[in-house]
């Protein structure tokens, strides 16, 4: 026997744009989905903490938990540029990323490290270690914001 405990849940990306998540959380609701996983948008690094609080609560009439946060894209992937300013901005985003899981009471944030450039390839060593270096970081806040 074990204690083993699968959840069903989606990833909300592919009604971005399309649908309201008010539809998708009903739709869940319908289908007995407990739990959803927000895929990012470009406008969530910028939204204020109130728009995710009502996100959260609007999820949360429907019996949905949005109970983790991942990239849609490679949008943050500045770690594997050489490029000024596109590590820090990559940071500053997935700190944002953390802070809005910790305001949806996710239990995980995540996302893709990039992609190295492809006539770049000799950058893709320094650009994981950067990548590391940053979410070894990022585990701390995360931890103190209680994802």
């Amino acid at each position: 026997m074990s204690d083993l405990t699968l959840h069903v849940g989606l990833k909300t990306d592919p009604v971005q744009y399309r649908y309201s998540y008010e539809w998708l959380f009903r739709l869940l609701a319908e289908e007995g989905i407990g739990h959803a996983q927000l895929g990012s948008f470009f406008e969530m690094y910028q939204l204020p903490d109130e728009y995710f609080i009502a996100l959260r609560r609007q999820a949360e009439r429907y019996g949905v938990r949005i109970s983790s946060v991942f990239t849609t894209h490679r949008e943050l992937g500045g770690w594997f540029r050489q490029e000024a300013g596109w590590e820090a901005v990559s940071f500053r985003a997935f700190r944002r990323m953390i802070e809005v899981g910790a305001l949806l009471g996710a239990d995980a944030v995540g996302g893709s490290a990039g992609a190295v450039l492809r006539d770049q390839m000799e950058s893709k060593a320094s650009g994981i270690r950067r990548f590391v270096a940053a979410i070894k970081q990022l585990m701390g806040y995360a931890y103190e914001r209680g994802v």
